[in-house]
Formats: C-alpha cells, structure tokens, sequence
C-alpha cells in the first residue's frame, strides 16, 4: 500500500515525457525521453533564464500540415506532443523589441535552424501552459543524466 502511495506522489510531481524534433538539438534529440518536474509556475516560483521548460504543443510544424494547410490527422504531428525551449527572458525584460509580460517567459530553441521561438506569435510562452521543467533525460542510455 505504501508503495503505490508513493507512486501516485512521484507521478503528480513528475512525468515522462517523449521529444518530438529537433528544435533543441543538441541537447535534447527527437525520440530522447526526458523527465519533467510538473510545475505550476504562475503559483509559484518563477523560472531561471537558462531552464528548459515543457509546453504543451499548440499548433501543427509546417512540416506536418497537408497540402490544403490544414494539420494532419496521422504522420509527424501528435496532438499530444509537446515542445521545448530554453528561457533566456522573463517577466519585464526587453527582448526583440518587446517586453516580456507578467506570467510569461521568451523562450528561445538551442538549435539555430529552428527560429520557432518567442519572435512568433504561435508559440505559448504564457508560464500557466508550461507542464514543467525539464530535469533529466532517461533515454537514451548513453545520454541518461541531468539536462542544463
């Protein structure tokens, strides 16, 4: 019993979660599986400029629309995919001509061919849409350890 306590207190505070792309290579990698501590971070503690945060995928990569534009229902995107993106701006910093909002982060991909980042509206930085920070990587292997 006190084993599956415990259980359901290690999944409300992390979780598993699969990369999708290549947007923070080469930290993270598509396919690599990371461990994120689940964080409210509109109640508490805002983040570090350096974090990698979680959001919840908003919209489809170019990549995976179909020919009319719109997403496809099979193939690259998985509605339940998630993207990455490393903080390099908060709340009342000015970055690219703007300033960064309460509640919200700029947020900035390690891979330089990516520019999907805070510069473009689709992206969520709103804190309440981060599932959390990113801790460590569990695969694969040869990559298992914390992420910076």
């Amino acid at each position: 019993m006190l084993a599956v306590v415990a259980a359901i207190i290690v999944f409300m505070l992390v979780a598993p979660v699969r990369v999708h792309g290549d947007n923070m290579a080469p930290l993270l990698n598509d396919g690599d599986v990371v461990i994120i501590v689940k964080e409210n971070y509109y109640d508490a503690q805002p983040p570090e400029r350096g974090d990698v945060l979680c959001f919840k995928r908003s919209f489809a990569p170019e990549s995976a629309r179909g020919q009319d534009g719109q997403k496809e229902q099979s193939g690259e995107f998985d509605e339940r995919s998630y993207r990455f993106a490393r903080v390099v701006g908060l709340p009342g910093d000015e970055l690219w001509g703007r300033e960064v909002a309460p509640g919200e982060v700029f947020v900035k991909n390690d891979n330089p061919t990516d520019e999907l980042d805070s510069r473009d509206e689709r992206v969520d930085t709103l804190l309440e849409g981060a599932r959390g920070k990113v801790a460590f990587r569990v695969w694969p292997f040869s990559g298992f350890g914390t992420v910076g």
